[in-house]
């Protein structure tokens, strides 16, 4: 039985993703905005070496397993609450880690820094809403294999740490919604502009 519905889990995963590839491809013509497309997956579909690095940092709490796929890759993503805060984790689709990130409040970044974050958007906008802010940890090691050793402290001796910012922009001749990067002293890296489509995505 299990093996049965691992069967059609795996072709509805198959199907799912054949879906996602060919609307991606067929908008990547025709915008130049951020499309990205996400949908639930059962656990069984991720790769164990995923599932077991989320299992040993958060043993205890309920992961809600995704796969995202946009115009440049695919990957699979794990969301949970912890600790009070929601957290999302973003892994290739081979299972390597990418990033981790942690859903803060605009009060939690240094002032210096979201200051100069403000001085950046103020260019380009007459008016700026923050609407999610996370602390965004950049693998810059082998994190998988300090987490898997169980050296915990260490992990943030592998890891740089930047802001991934979603704010609402208005200027003379536009509005709209905006992912934007910036480095852990509020240096910008990159912005892109947000499509519709994934409205329902943004906020966590």
């Amino acid at each position: 039985m299990n093996r049965l519905k691992a069967r059609i889990m795996f072709r509805y995963f198959s199907f799912t993703l054949l879906i996602l590839m060919f609307l991606l491809a067929f908008l990547d013509g025709y915008s130049q905005k951020k499309v990205e497309f996400e949908t639930a997956v059962v656990e069984d579909s991720v790769p164990i070496v995923s599932r077991d690095f989320v299992k040993k940092l958060f043993p205890d709490e309920k992961v809600n397993w995704f796969f995202e796929k946009n115009e440049a890759d695919s990957s699979f993503e794990a969301k949970l609450k912890a600790n009070k805060r929601r957290y999302s984790i973003e892994f290739s689709f081979n299972g390597v880690f990418k990033d981790a990130e942690v859903l803060i409040a605009l009060k939690e970044v240094p002032k210096y820094v979201i200051d100069t974050i403000r001085g950046k958007l103020n260019e380009s906008f007459s008016k700026v809403e923050f609407k999610k802010i996370q602390r965004q940890y950049i693998s810059q090691g082998d994190v998988m294999k300090i987490v898997n050793e169980k050296r915990f402290n260490d992990v943030k001796k592998e890891v740089e740490v930047n802001y991934e910012i979603i704010i609402f922009g208005e200027s003379t001749d536009k509005q709209a919604y905006y992912e934007y990067l910036f480095d852990g002293e509020g240096m910008f890296i990159k912005a892109q502009e947000l499509e519709d489509s994934n409205h329902d995505n943004f906020f966590y």
